[in-house]
């Protein structure tokens, strides 16, 4: 059998497990694209060594698209296939290998920088998605959800409702910012009233990443801020961890304290 061959019946395997997402398959039909480019099509499989595999999956950069990598040539070593595939053991190293070297310090953030930035961002729809993160501690994907009927405006106060993962329930928060009253109430008033008001979070996401900063980042400043403010307002450390994580709609001070402890300068 050439290589051709080989891969036209790996895919086929894949293919027609129904166990797998159309997300799995598309990631592991890239995957084997990347483990196998070095091969020609018309050589027998022979050719094909377990350490020429590896060295294609050391040359895979990014960690999700390794694990993916991995996962498909666990999922054919069970289909008896003549390739001289890695061990388990040798599938975990490389594994390992590669969050150790993904693992690099987190560099700390100005607030003041961040918020210069979204100040700068000239689409207004990015701009004010931005800008409501950092003032609500909203997350991103809580934001790109938003539609007109889940505003409600009262002067500088805004009102917000909100539809959370967990158990779809409905909750809603409060803001005081005329800035941004003022400004999402003119942007949304030519919309209709289910239609969303901000982009998706995967450009969202994507814009931020081009500023330089994480949407989280916008969430763990909002955290860092509010703290702060909350202790110069002479509340004790414990009541001002409480009213944080309850702005922020943790369940446990536990998981604020994580947002706390970010590298983020307020």
């Amino acid at each position: 059998m050439n290589i051709f061959n080989l891969k036209k019946e790996m895919k086929n395997i894949i293919y027609s497990d129904s166990s797998l997402s159309k997300n799995s398959i598309r990631d592991r039909n890239s995957a084997l694209n990347k483990i196998f480019e070095n091969f020609n099509n018309l050589d027998d499989v022979s050719v094909i060594t377990k350490d020429k595999i590896l060295d294609n999956l050391n040359s895979i950069k990014f960690k999700t698209k390794l694990s993916a990598g991995v996962n498909a040539i666990r999922f054919l070593k069970e289909h008896n296939l003549d390739v001289d595939f890695p061990s388990e053991v040798e599938l975990k190293e490389i594994i390992k290998n590669k969050k150790k070297n993904n693992r690099k310090p987190t560099a700390e953030k100005n607030l003041i920088d961040i918020e210069r930035k979204v100040n700068r961002v000239r689409k207004k729809n990015y701009r004010l998605a931005y800008k409501l993160m950092l003032e609500s501690g909203l997350r991103v994907h809580e934001v790109a959800a938003l539609k007109k009927d889940d505003f409600s405006f009262d002067k500088n106060l805004i009102t917000i409702n909100l539809r959370e993962a967990k158990g779809n329930k409905l909750c809603s928060i409060e803001l005081e910012n005329k800035y941004l009253s003022k400004n999402i109430s003119e942007f949304i008033e030519t919309k209709s009233e289910d239609e969303r008001v901000f982009p998706h979070m995967r450009y969202l996401q994507e814009q931020a990443t081009k500023m330089g900063i994480k949407c989280h980042d916008l969430r763990r400043g909002f955290a860092k801020r509010t703290y702060k403010e909350e202790l110069e307002n002479d509340s004790p450390r414990s009541e001002a961890l409480d009213k944080t994580r309850i702005k922020l709609r943790h369940t446990r001070s536990d998981t604020t304290k994580i947002y706390l402890n970010s590298k983020i300068k307020v």
